[in-house]
Formats: C-alpha cells, sequence, structure tokens
C-alpha cells in the first residue's frame, strides 16, 4: 500500500473489543484521504489507483469492524439486561399487602410518612 508522506496509517487494534469511536476515528480518517486521493491529479496513474484501490478496501474493512463492534456491543447489552431481568418481573408487584385484598384499599397513615401509599402520574 503506498501513502502520502506524513500520512497516517493504522494497523488491527490488539483484541477484538475495539472502541467504535477509535474505528468510526479511522474511518472518517481513511474517508478524508480517499477523498484527497480520488481529487489529485494523480488518481488517473497505475500509483494513484493503487492508492486508491488499497483505501477503498481499508475502508471496507474498517466498516466490517465497526458492524462487528456494534453488534457485540448490543449482544453484550441484551446479555446485562437479561442477567438483571427477573424470571417474574410483576411477582413482588403483585404481592398482596398483609391482612389487604386490594393494595389500592391498603391503610394510609395520617401524617403520610413511611408506609403511606403514594400516587404518581408520569
Amino acid at each position: 500500500m503506498l501513502n502520502a508522506i506524513g500520512s497516517i496509517t493504522y494497523g488491527n487494534a490488539p483484541g477484538t473489543g475495539a472502541s467504535t469511536a477509535v474505528l468510526e476515528s479511522q474511518l472518517a480518517q481513511c474517508e478524508r484521504q480517499l477523498s484527497d486521493r480520488v481529487h489529485c491529479g494523480s488518481a488517473k496513474t497505475p500509483e494513484g489507483k493503487d492508492a486508491i484501490q488499497a483505501l477503498t478496501n481499508r475502508i471496507s474493512e474498517i466498516k466490517a469492524r465497526l458492524e462487528k463492534a456494534v453488534v457485540a456491543k448490543s449482544n453484550s447489552h441484551s446479555a446485562t439486561l437479561n442477567a438483571k431481568t427477573p424470571a417474574n418481573p410483576n411477582k413482588d408487584a403483585a404481592a398482596p399487602i398483609a391482612g389487604v385484598a386490594d393494595p389500592a384499599a391498603a391503610p394510609r397513615s395520617a401524617n403520610g410518612g413511611v408506609g403511606s401509599l403514594v400516587d404518581v402520574f408520569a
């Protein structure tokens, strides 16, 4: 792959959990370099065409890695949510108040302190 003098080429990030922000930054940089190469006077030369093809390949690679990272992050987030969700999330909500068949009819303290029922409208 040919690079312009002073251009930066990133290698593969160590590990498989590359940050999406890093990949997005690399993608933006490669797209800028590609735009510069396409609009350069040497774009029609064999060396220019090789550089354009190399940048196009690199962009495709980064997009694939970015997609994998997003899917992995989504799967990880789903697994975390599933681990935190109880098997029966309404179990505690349906539990009756001691001695009261209807929770809405639960006794309320006169001062509205601990144990009082509070209606909240969101």
